[in-house]
C-alpha cells in the first residue's frame, strides 16, 4: 500500500465536547482505525468504541452544504468517507462520531458493593 498523507480527525466520542484530535490516513483499514481509536480512550481497558459514523456532506437542490451520518462499518465505507473528503474539501478536518461504551464486566464490577471485614470479638 502507498502511504498517505495523515487528516487532521475530530472524533466526538458520546457527543462530548471538545473533540479528540489525531490523524490517519486514506490507507488505514477500519479495524486499524478502530484499534488507533480505543487507545485514545480514557480507561481503555474499560471502555470500546462500538459505532463510529462520519459527517457525509453534500448538497440540497439549493446548493447549501447538508450533512447525513454515514455509519462506518467497513473499509468500503471508508472509501465513500475519503471520495467525498476528496470531492468537498482536502485541506479541512474530518469530522466523525464515536459511540463508546463500557465493558460489561467493568459496569457489572461498579456495581458489587465492596465487602467489609468481618472482625470476631473474644
Amino acid at each position: 500500500m502507498t502511504q498517505t498523507y495523515p487528516h487532521l480527525t475530530f472524533v466526538y466520542f458520546n457527543g462530548a465536547k471538545p473533540p479528540l484530535q489525531f490523524r490517519f490516513s486514506e490507507d488505514t483499514p477500519l479495524a486499524e482505525l478502530i484499534t488507533i481509536l480505543n487507545s485514545l480512550l480514557q480507561y481503555p481497558k474499560n471502555r470500546k468504541v462500538v459505532k463510529l459514523e462520519y459527517r457525509l456532506p453534500s448538497l440540497d437542490a439549493d446548493i447549501k452544504v447538508q450533512f447525513t451520518q454515514f455509519a462506518l462499518k467497513t473499509d468500503d465505507d471508508l472509501k465513500i468517507l475519503w471520495s467525498t473528503f476528496r470531492r468537498y474539501s482536502t485541506k479541512g478536518r474530518i469530522e466523525v462520531n464515536a459511540k463508546i461504551q463500557r465493558s460489561g464486566e467493568y459496569v457489572i464490577k461498579m456495581l458489587q458493593r465492596p465487602q467489609l471485614p468481618v472482625y470476631n470479638n473474644m
